[in-house]
């Protein structure tokens, strides 16, 4: 008896202790389950402040360093030039009375240069009438300076208006023709004077349609009799175009009062007399006004009127020519003929403006793509034509990067954004192998991805150079490299894309073609509407996929 009980006490005994043990080996269970959870809450804390973290720190590959690099030069130098196309030739004519031809605008050929006698582009110019207002310049020379040329119908000629200029402000546009565009071309009259003071205008244009009298109540001139240069315009840099309705005008001016237009004698090709009208800005000599004051940098004026859009686009520069000068081109556009001209901010250039850099949209400034040897710089005085094959073309002449004043010609494609604004091609036409062409229907998405370094020129007048950034277009319209809130999208079936960087939005285009060392890229050019500034992104294919890769 006394043994079963021993017995059931130790049962009993046994089953106290496995029950306590259990006890605690569950209440350890989930304490560790608690532990284990917090665990991996906290790895999960951790994994997503390491995303948020990566995604402020996305560094794109920067391979600049293995891009080659190009060294293209022409050897044409011709400052101030227009581009006119007869046949299948191109003629580049500028100042100092330079000419070249070319049949695919990359090799070009030197036809006349040099303001002398010898010079077979024009036959008795020098110690011409076109002479008689301005003289010789201060080295004692005659001068030639930013010609345009157009073909006149009516007259049947081809038409150059060129300037000369001399001492003192003196200036002149004067009209030569010829039967051909190659010349040689023959002195007509002088178009317009300018320059003149109160004792001396009596000798110009001016005097000879006011008289002395008249004249000298036109308040052309300073309390002290000097020419007015900073509300009156400089017979310098003319180019003329027609306009919707078949009308010729001859647009211009450099500095001074700012730019001005003339309409002209189609019969002629000499000013058509008007009447004053001050509150349009209308003088009866000098024309209409349309841009620029107080004789601030804006100069070389051209305007080209394309039907499809109905616009008349105007180019001008603002800075100086020199290396150092941050000569630059900008664009404008009106609905009229006559203005108001306006920028893509929807500005015009008016009086109360005291900084004018950031009216106009800046379309080429300084710049050093990874492809080329040498920044550009100082690329200015532009004009444009309409090809044979619908092309716009810009001509315009540009500095290097070199510590030097050496300029040449260079020639870029036009093309239009979506929003009807012409944006320039990063890199000079090259019809030798294959003409940049516009894939009207777009190219799809995934040709679009990858690395593209930017130029972003700011609207500033300035002698820096600006230097491209690398960002990756990425899938799901992602920008990366830049800010966190920039994308990138295309227009389905368009040639039109907008990318938004620094949350400013760019409409261009994108287009496949050959750098300036005729290797292949992928270029997007555009135009912001609310900053007034152009940028070029260029995908580099020569690094595969190697270009297409954050990191």
């Amino acid at each position: 008896m006394k043994n079963g009980k021993w017995i059931q006490k130790i049962v009993c005994l046994f089953i106290l202790i496995l029950g306590f043990s259990f006890c605690l080996n569950g209440c350890g269970k989930k304490e560790k389950q608690d532990e284990d959870k917090e665990s991996k809450k906290q790895e999960t804390l951790i994994k997503e402040e390491e995303t948020e973290d990566d995604k402020e720190t996305i560094v794109i590959s920067d391979l600049s360093e293995r891009i080659k690099k190009d060294s293209y030069r022409n050897q044409t130098a011709i400052h101030d030039a227009c581009l006119f196309k007869d046949g299948n030739l191109y003629y580049a004519f500028g100042s100092h009375m330079a000419a070249a031809t070319s049949t695919d605008l990359w090799n070009w050929e030197i036809i006349a240069n040099g303001v002398t006698k010898k010079n077979k582009l024009f036959q008795g110019l020098l110690g011409s009438d076109a002479y008689a207002w301005c003289g010789k310049n201060e080295s004692n020379k005659y001068s030639f300076w930013g010609p345009d040329v157009i073909y006149n119908s009516k007259m049947r000629k081809y038409c150059m208006y060129f300037a000369v200029r001399g001492e003192n402000g003196r200036s002149s546009i004067c009209l030569a023709v010829a039967d051909s565009v190659s010349g040689p071309f023959t002195f007509v009259d002088r178009v317009l004077d300018s320059g003149f003071h109160k004792e001396d205008g009596k000798k110009t244009l001016a005097g000879k349609k006011f008289g002395k009298k008249k004249l000298a109540k036109r308040g052309y001139f300073d309390k002290d009799g000097k020419f007015d240069d900073k509300n009156y315009p400089a017979a310098l840099d003319p180019s003329v175009f027609y306009d919707a309705d078949g009308n010729l005008w001859m647009v211009y001016g450099s500095w001074n009062g700012g730019i001005y237009m003339l309409e002209l004698d189609k019969k002629t090709g000499l000013p058509i007399a008007i009447e004053d009208q001050k509150e349009e800005e209308i003088d009866a000599y000098f024309g209409k006004h349309i841009l620029g004051y107080g004789n601030e940098s804006c100069e070389a004026p051209y305007i080209l009127y394309q039907e499809e859009q109905g616009y008349y686009y105007l180019f001008v520069s603002y800075g100086s020519i020199s290396s150092d000068g941050g000569y630059d081109i900008r664009e404008f556009r009106s609905e009229n003929v006559t203005g108001p001209y306006l920028d893509a901010m929807g500005q015009s250039w008016t009086k109360e403006i005291e900084d004018h850099s950031n009216v106009g949209v800046k379309l080429i400034g300084n710049y050093c793509l990874p492809s080329n040897a040498e920044g550009y710089v100082s690329s200015g005085h532009p004009a444009v034509i309409t090809d044979s094959d619908g092309r716009y073309l810009l001509v315009h002449h540009t500095r290097f990067d070199d510590g030097k004043e050496d300029f040449e010609l260079r020639i870029r494609q036009l093309f239009f954004n979506e929003n009807g604004w012409l944006v320039a091609d990063p890199f000079n036409v090259n019809n030798i192998k294959k003409k940049e062409e516009l894939k009207e229907s777009g190219y799809g998405s995934r040709k679009l991805l990858g690395t593209y370094y930017i130029i972003e020129p700011g609207t500033e007048i300035t002698d820096d150079i600006k230097k491209a950034r690398v960002v990756e277009l990425a899938e799901e319209g992602k920008v990366l490299g830049a800010g966190s809130d920039d994308y990138w999208e295309k227009i389905d079936g368009m040639p039109y894309a907008n990318i938004t960087l620094d949350q400013k939005t760019y409409q261009g285009i994108f287009i496949k073609q050959k750098d300036e060392g005729n290797d292949n890229v992928m270029v997007f050019s555009g135009i912001c509407n609310e900053n007034n500034q152009a940028i070029w992104a260029v995908k580099y294919l020569e690094l595969g996929e190697q270009g297409n890769m954050a990191q």
